[in-house]
């Protein structure tokens, strides 16, 4: 064998073994890819409160491990405070204000019964009268003045029944 003979015999080797080896790094990297300028992100998360305000301390430094349910600030509590006591005194008007409306629902209840009592009361007056008009006793004038009450009463009641459904409403 010449020497031109062994270096092509070399190079012919050399050649299937670098096929071998690039086609062994193809296969390796797809199933293990391996890269010399790797590098490991930690996620940073932004993280905002779900109410606004001035912080007034932050319980954490940069880079450190916290859990779910720890303290990272602490925000301003006056303004909130002074809501919170405005809300309750709101609360407490709109208690007495639906006091003051249950109130006036049973005036108007009691009202009513009055009303109708006098309805009542107007309803057997008419009928009365209407006898005592066939029968002569008294004036068609009369007569229509007794009309003239009942239906007054009549609308009287309607008038506060009105009323009542409007105050229970506005409760």
């Amino acid at each position: 064998m010449t020497p031109d003979q062994k270096f092509a015999r070399y190079v012919r080797f050399s050649l299937i073994g670098f096929i071998l080896v690039f086609i062994y790094y193809l296969v390796a990297d797809m199933v293990l890819p391996v890269t010399p300028q790797a590098r490991v992100y930690h996620p940073v998360v932004q993280i905002s409160p779900q109410i606004s305000g001035r912080v007034t301390s932050v319980q954490v430094s940069n880079n450190q491990s916290v859990k779910a349910g720890d303290i990272l600030f602490s925000i301003d509590e006056g303004p909130y405070n002074l809501a919170k006591e405005q809300a309750q005194l709101a609360l407490d008007d709109a208690k007495l204000q639906n006091k003051r409306l249950d109130t006036n629902v049973k005036a108007l209840e009691a009202q009513i019964s009055a009303a109708n009592a006098k309805q009542h009361e107007q309803k057997l007056l008419k009928s009365r009268g209407e006898k005592l008009y066939k029968q002569k006793s008294i004036s068609e004038q009369e007569l229509e003045s007794i009309r003239a009450n009942f239906e007054a009463s009549k609308a009287n009641v309607a008038a506060l029944e009105a009323q009542l459904a409007e105050a229970v409403l506005a409760r």
